[in-house]
């Protein structure tokens, strides 16, 4: 029975394991039958399409064409020509309005009705310049108005012809009143800064060869006596800066050591032209100084003069005499007005000193 029984269970065991290896058997074939059926779906299915490329943006538009070179010149030089002639005729870029509408009149990328228009407006301008300059007397327009003479001269064109009278009246109005500023600037002792300006602006303007024909022939206004008349003015000027000069180097003088540096000035002073009037200070002070360099040497010898009448030892006040003379000379600088009398001072106090110490010796020696 125990044999058959264990027969049994070794039949159960042997079925149950054939029966797992055919199912395993069975799965396997099942599986390799799902993958050859997907890899022929899959070879049966096409590709799909390739990917369009971007789409490129619009063109854009074209450009317009740039404005042609004459053209944009003619734009700014219109736009230069509206701002000058809508500025002040006066002020301090007058003349840069003048300037600027000179150039404008002849240039080539205006319409000649543009052009027109800034010669018009030149020469208004130059005309009006010059009869607000010529009616105004004063040092500041003289020099404004040679400016506008000088800068018309250097461009007098056919563009500025019709200005010609106009500028001709503003130079014969500046000849007559530089020659007036010139006159009234060189009298002796009204010599000033303007002066020199004025000859500096005839120089400038050529005013002695200009003028002369420009002011009908009236007294002094011949080019002889122009010309003579800027001559005198400088000579004026350099005996002006002469004379300042030697004033300086007197009064330094004055005020410094010594008497004859004092006397020196005083005399190139009077070499220069300096008037009687300016230097009689100077001489009253000059004299005082010598007077008091003259007291002093007096009092000085009256106290040295004992050292010298004898060899015998000078008294106690004597000496003391002597230093406090020494010492006021030494103080009051006799050294810089006589360096003799004041070595004579000094050695006879040495002198002095020496005998008074000679003297305390033998007294204590016994020997007096």
């Amino acid at each position: 029975a125990q044999s058959a029984s264990t027969a049994e269970t070794a039949t159960t065991a042997s079925a149950s394991t054939a029966g797992g290896i055919a199912g395993n058997a069975a799965a396997a074939g099942a599986s390799d039958t799902a993958g050859t059926a997907s890899f022929t779906a899959a070879r049966a299915t096409p590709p799909p399409p390739p990917t369009p490329p971007p789409t490129p943006p619009p063109p854009a538009p074209p450009r317009a064409p740039a404005p042609p070179i004459d053209t944009v010149h003619g734009r700014t030089e219109k736009a230069k020509l509206l701002q000058a002639t809508q500025s002040d005729v006066g002020g301090e870029r007058a003349l840069h309005v003048l300037e600027e509408l000179s150039g404008l009149a002849r240039s080539p990328h205006l319409t000649p009705e543009d052009k027109d228009h800034a010669a018009r407006n030149l020469n208004d301008r130059a005309g009006a310049l010059v009869k607000s300059l010529s009616t105004l007397d004063s040092p500041s327009t003289l020099y404004d108005l040679a400016k506008l003479l000088s800068w018309a001269d250097a461009h007098m064109n056919e563009v500025l012809a019709p200005s010609q009278t106009a500028l001709v009246s503003g130079l014969t109005v500046f000849c007559q009143r530089l020659l007036q500023s010139i006159r009234v600037e060189s009298r002796p002792g009204h010599i000033e800064h303007p002066l020199q300006e004025y000859l500096h602006l005839a120089a400038e303007t050529h005013a002695p060869d200009r003028c002369p024909p420009l002011m009908g022939g009236a007294e002094g206004t011949s080019q002889t006596a122009y010309q003579s008349t800027i001559d005198n003015a400088q000579r004026s000027i350099d005996g002006f800066y002469r004379v300042s000069a030697a004033m300086g180097a007197l009064k330094a003088a004055a005020k410094g050591r010594g008497n004859d540096r004092h006397r020196d000035m005083l005399a190139q002073a009077r070499r220069a032209g300096v008037p009687a009037e300016d230097l009689k200070p100077f001489e009253q002070a000059l004299t005082d100084r010598e007077a008091a360099v003259a007291d002093l040497k007096a009092r000085l010898a009256e106290v040295v003069q004992p050292v010298h009448a004898s060899d015998r030892p000078l008294t106690q006040h004597q000496l003391e005499m002597l230093q406090q003379m020494v010492d006021e000379a030494d103080r009051k600088r006799l050294y810089d007005d006589d360096h003799v009398a004041m070595d004579e001072g000094r050695l006879a106090m040495r002198e002095g000193q020496r005998r008074l110490n000679e003297e305390y010796e033998r007294s204590q020696r016994g020997d007096l």
